[in-house]
């Protein structure tokens, strides 16, 4: 997990709870924004934060920002001073990284990037941008709900069990299987599916064998990436066997989110195929970090 992020996170939580409690911590004065290289990419440009919330306690904004420049480049402002990342955007599902580890996942559409850093969340707006607007749980709007329970054009959801958790997949890539053995079918034969792990023990399980391939003699390449989805702690494994490539990822949530029919300890997903390329690609890595829950 990426350091760096764990101490934006930490130093932003404390300074905005002392602010809101009304101690001494004086909020650091960003420096000033860069101007994005001209470009025709409409989401370049500078994301004001407008609203930071943790366990769904408002704790203020106060002077962050993101830049978002052509070729994938990032500036962060959270705490102290400017930092250097990546982001790409998958449809609407927006991934932010730094030194190549997932730090921030969430959406951006219309000037809005919505983004989970480290399980809180965080709300950027473009210059001109609108606010998104909140509905409450106990009366949501109908036609407000439709629209938001809607994957992104060129996008369809693909739930596990009853629909206790989903991903988002670009549909001109992967098509539900038919063979009843894999949850989706890609190009050059790639194919992915979803799963949950129902115990504490079978994410250990899955955890260990992750470790374990690094060690393998039957493993002729290996990498294992610890990633932040959703908020929650996931770790990754890439690896390289006698039968192709594989990849998987583990999203730990620590205790049991499923309901009275699924227990549901952990989100799995795993991916096959003939290269590296066709099991951990942009579009994969987006697929894993869309992922949300649904009960």
């Amino acid at each position: 997990m990426c350091k760096k992020i764990v101490l934006w996170t930490l130093t932003l939580v404390l300074a905005l709870t002392l602010c809101a409690c009304g101690g001494s911590a004086e909020p650091s004065e960003p420096m000033e924004t860069p101007v994005a290289a001209v470009s025709n990419d409409p989401n370049l440009g500078t994301y004001t934060c407008t609203s930071v919330k943790m366990d769904d306690m408002d704790i203020g904004a106060e002077g962050q920002w993101i830049q978002l420049n052509p070729q994938g480049k990032a500036v962060i402002f959270l705490v102290d001073e400017p930092d250097e990342g990546q982001w790409s955007l998958n449809g609407s599902i927006f991934t932010l990284t730094m030194t190549g580890e997932t730090v921030g996942t969430g959406t951006l559409k219309n000037g809005v990037l919505t983004l989970d850093l480290m399980g809180t969340q965080c709300v950027f707006l473009r210059d001109g941008a609108e606010a998104p607007k909140e509905t409450t749980p106990e009366a949501p709007a109908e036609t407000e709900g439709q629209e938001a329970d809607l994957p992104p054009v060129g996008y369809a959801y693909l739930s596990c069990y009853g629909d206790l958790y989903r991903v988002t997949y670009p549909t001109d890539l992967f098509q539900p299987s038919s063979d009843g053995l894999t949850d989706l079918v890609g190009q050059e034969g790639t194919k992915g599916w979803i799963t949950r792990l129902d115990s504490r023990e079978a994410v250990d399980q899955w955890l260990s064998g992750f470790s374990a391939k690094a060690d393998s003699q039957e493993v002729l390449s290996c990498e294992n990436l610890s990633l932040t989805v959703a908020g929650y702690p996931a770790q990754a494994v890439v690896y390289e066997d006698a039968k192709g490539w594989h990849s998987a990822v583990v999203v730990n949530f620590g205790r049991d989110l499923g309901d009275k029919t699924y227990p549901m300890y952990a989100a799995c997903l795993s991916f096959s195929g003939d290269s590296r390329e066709a099991v951990w690609n942009d579009e994969i890595q987006a697929m894993a970090a869309s992922l949300e829950l649904t009960p």
